[in-house]
Order: C-alpha cells, then sequence, then structure tokens
C-alpha cells in the first residue's frame, strides 16, 4: 500500500512539473535571449535578456535606463509587413548583471497563424533582430 501511495505521490509530482508552455532560446556571441508564452489566449510572453562582456566605451548607467525605459519599441510581432507592437511592456527587477526580464502583452485580438513570432530588435548595443518564434 505504501509502495502503491508513493508510487501515485511521485507521478501527481511528474505530471504537475510539466510545463504547457513553449521555452525558447536564442544565442548568440553578444546575448541570449529567452522566452516563455505566459498565456497563449493573452499574448502574453515573459522574456529575459542576457548580454555577456561590457562593451568599451558605453556607459553602463545609460545603457541600464534605455534597457528600463527605452525598450518598449523593440518588441513587436510582424504581420503582413506591419509592425504590431505590444500593449505594454513592464521590467521585471532580477537583481542579476546585465540581465533583464520583462512582461510583454499584446491584444488579444492580433491574429496570427499557429505560431506567434516575436520580434526584438536590440537598439541599445547590437542593432540586430532576433525572431523567437512560439508554437
Amino acid at each position: 500500500m505504501r509502495k502503491t501511495i508513493m508510487i501515485l505521490w511521485g507521478m501527481a509530482c511528474l505530471y504537475g512539473c510539466r510545463s504547457k508552455n513553449a521555452f525558447v532560446s536564442l544565442q548568440d556571441g553578444e546575448m541570449t535571449l529567452q522566452g516563455i508564452r505566459a498565456s497563449k489566449n493573452d499574448k502574453l510572453f515573459k522574456i529575459r535578456l542576457l548580454y555577456g562582456k561590457q562593451e568599451k566605451g558605453m556607459d553602463q548607467q545609460k545603457f541600464a535606463e534605455n534597457m528600463q525605459y527605452h525598450i518598449d519599441s523593440c518588441f513587436y510581432f510582424l504581420k503582413e509587413g506591419k509592425h504590431i507592437y505590444p500593449l505594454y511592456v513592464t521590467p521585471i527587477a532580477n537583481g542579476i548583471d546585465k540581465s533583464f526580464e520583462y512582461m510583454i502583452g499584446f491584444d488579444p485580438s492580433v491574429a496570427t497563424k499557429e505560431a506567434d513570432t516575436l520580434i526584438y530588435f536590440d537598439q541599445n548595443r547590437s542593432k540586430k533582430s532576433y525572431e523567437l518564434i512560439f508554437k
């Protein structure tokens, strides 16, 4: 009886840890971009940006300020050649150096195909675009 209860408890724990949300990660020499869909119906995403080495000559105070207050136009969906910007981008304080996290919410009525492609344009550092595809 005890063995049966332990097996059922273990299965319940494993089932509870299973995530239905897709985790997406991209990495290049300058940064790592990670994302998870928080809610499919509401088009809500949690994004983490991890930067590597500090660039010479870059003002870290100004960079951190830009990452907190001027990030809203860096995230968007691309639909039929038009940029669809989020309703809100909320920075999340995480206390990790060179790491920035955001909750991003789009209008739920923005209909896309079977997958959402969230684009991040790094306007503060590399001037590159990154695509996160959430299925």
